[in-house]
């Protein structure tokens, strides 16, 4: 994770230190890297997490929570496969 970047400045959440929700727009490009990415790998959701890390147009939409492991972003995976 970019430690000098900050990340959640658009977050609705972002004075949340606990229990923070995912936003509309983490979900979006959530939505955006599971119609891209190839989701039969099992790093998939390890790579989603880096790439939102790597995407300085990401980190502002995504709560710091939410990007500090893979398991936050799991359970968004989980929500979307089951829908798709």
């Amino acid at each position: 994770m970019n430690k000098h970047l900050v990340y959640g400045t658009e977050h609705p959440d972002k004075d949340k230190v606990k229990r923070a929700r995912f936003s509309s727009a983490e979900l979006l490009y959530m939505q955006n890297l599971i119609m891209t990415l190839d989701q039969t790998r099992s790093d998939f959701v390890a790579r989603c997490l880096h790439h939102i890390q790597n995407d300085p147009e990401a980190m502002p939409i995504f709560h710091e929570r939410h990007v500090f492991h893979s398991g936050a972003l799991d359970s968004t995976n989980n929500i979307y496969t089951s829908i798709i």
